[in-house]
């Protein structure tokens, strides 16, 4: 085998999915000399499908000392490491002990990578990310560090089994995960490898479920500044690396929100935004934009929605920090439950205010602006009258109030003929003339100033914060007024579950 192998094979053969042949052996030894196919398996801690008994057998580590602690067996490998199962032999602590492999030994940039790795998840100190407490080096010169010992399984693994996930279940899971990485970015870390098969679900001794952020071999801590990698060169997994990894441009903390967005998709619908092979996924990651989780889950939350679409931004600036993500989800994580719904599935807005700022306007009527005007007002009776009636009704222990008169709500009182309210010539549309179109840049002024006077009304809300922001960004592209209908919608929304908070 001459030439690399598909990154879609590697990451097969990393997670233990391919079966033993001729083939495989040779992919082994292509992968054991070949540098690029390493980084892009590098720190997949999962089963080799080329471990059996008899290897087992043959190690030599196996049964020996490696500090206070007796290898049992071998448990994984990745691309520069061993993972072993010990014991530290007084207590019966189980830990996992992580060894670079004695090819990778004498290699300046791994073996520092793999001291970094240890010295990342140490910096941070965090219960959301593995622990690591002992490091030394082994008589024929391997480095290794002990790590805590988890018993769970991969998020990768559980998500196979069970696809998409509950609003709810998935938003408490990405707050574990974003309040390792807020911390892991406080330190100077930045993990540049995130996905599901890096994230480990923890079965506690009092069956609680506890998510730990592993492998930090190809962290970058951003307080070294010594090279590892060369200017230009691509580390990551393709299907979760940003557009400036795919461009080899140096990495920032917003690698790993752009990462967090691919992740949140995945738990929310199932599936990855961009499919297909790791070239064109990489190039999708550049040109493609990224389709809405609501167009695959309807019933998500507009603030979660149009969170994961930031985070899967292509400029990184406009992904935010770990730390602003972690308010807006802990604010979608209070949302009240609901007998009948997912919690995440009934927001604060009502469903009425969210088909709206979410749908296309329908075709306009062309029977002229009295009609127009007409079923305009019988709309905002309806709405107000719906309002009213909610914020009036009693709680559930009451009995349900008797419905307004019908005629009240579905039947509106004639309009008066036009002229009892005669329009001003100067607006009045000529015979056999267009009505007057509204300027869209006078209207887009003044929905930025309401956009502005409910940010300040809205401060402490970070779910109407983030509404706000695609208002004004839709504001400011819109180019005709359907397009600023839909901002009209977004901020009515948003003073309706002003309104309901308040």
């Amino acid at each position: 085998m001459n030439e690399c192998p598909e990154e879609a094979l590697l990451l097969d053969f990393a997670e233990g999915r391919l079966s033993a042949t001729p083939a495989l052996d040779q992919l082994k030894k292509h992968v054991d000399g070949c540098d690029s196919c390493r980084d892009v398996m590098k720190h997949l801690a999962a089963q080799s499908p080329l471990e059996s008994e008899q290897t087992q057998q043959h190690d030599p580590l196996i049964g020996a000392t490696v500090g206070e602690y007796r290898v049992e067996d071998r448990i994984g490998e990745g691309g520069m490491g061993m993972v072993y199962r010990g014991i530290q032999p007084v207590i019966g602590k189980p830990v996992a002990i992580k060894v670079i492999k004695p090819e990778l030994a004498g290699t300046e940039s791994t073996t520092r990578r793999f001291i970094d790795e240890a010295r990342a998840a140490n910096t941070i100190g965090h219960r959301n990310i593995i622990d690591i407490f002992s490091f030394g080096t082994l008589p024929g010169g391997e480095q290794y560090f002990v790590m805590e010992y988890l018993v769970g399984e991969p998020l990768s693994h559980y998500l196979k089994r069970t696809g998409a996930l509950a609003p709810r279940e998935a938003v408490d899971l990405l707050v574990e995960l974003v309040s390792a990485l807020s911390a892991a970015h406080a330190a100077g870390v930045v993990h540049r490898d995130l996905k599901p098969s890096n994230l480990f679900l923890v079965l506690e001794p009092d069956g609680k479920r506890l998510l730990k952020v592993l492998d930090f071999g190809i962290a970058k801590l951003l307080t070294n500044d010594r090279p590892h990698t060369q200017p230009g060169s691509i580390l990551g997994t393709p299907e979760y690396m940003s557009p400036e990894q795919v461009r080899g441009e140096p990495p920032g903390a917003e690698v790993d929100l752009y990462a967090l967005g691919v992740i949140a998709f995945e738990l929310l619908t199932g599936g990855r935004p961009f499919r297909g092979h790791a070239a064109e996924v990489m190039a999708q990651h550049i040109d493609v934009a990224p389709p809405a989780v609501s167009t695959v889950t309807p019933a998500v939350h507009p603030t979660l929605d149009a969170l994961v679409a930031r985070l899967l931004s292509k400029e990184p600036k406009s992904r935010g920090t770990a730390e602003r993500v972690l308010e807006t989800l802990t604010a979608l994580q209070k949302l009240p439950a609901d007998d009948t719904t997912e919690p995440l599935a009934r927001p604060l807005l009502t469903p009425h205010d969210i088909a709206a700022a979410t749908t296309p306007d329908p075709p306009r009527s062309r029977r002229g602006p009295l009609i127009a005007v007409s079923a305009a007002l019988g709309a905002v009776l309806a709405v107000t009258l719906v309002v009213l009636a909610r914020q009036s009704a009693p709680t559930q222990e009451l009995a349900p109030p008797p419905p307004p008169p019908r005629a009240e709500v579905v039947q509106p009182q004639p309009q008066p003929p036009p002229v009892a309210a005669p329009v001003p010539d100067s607006e009045a549309p000529k015979r056999g003339a267009s009505p007057k179109v509204v300027d869209v840049k006078t209207r887009r002024g003044e929905l930025l100033a309401q956009i502005d006077s409910l940010r300040r009304a809205t401060k402490a809300d970070p779910s109407a914060q983030l509404l706000l922001d695609d208002a004004d960004k839709r504001a400011r592209n819109a180019q005709a007024l359907d397009d600023l209908k839909k901002v009209e919608r977004m901020l009515d929304a948003v003073r309706a579950g002003y309104v309901k908070k308040r």
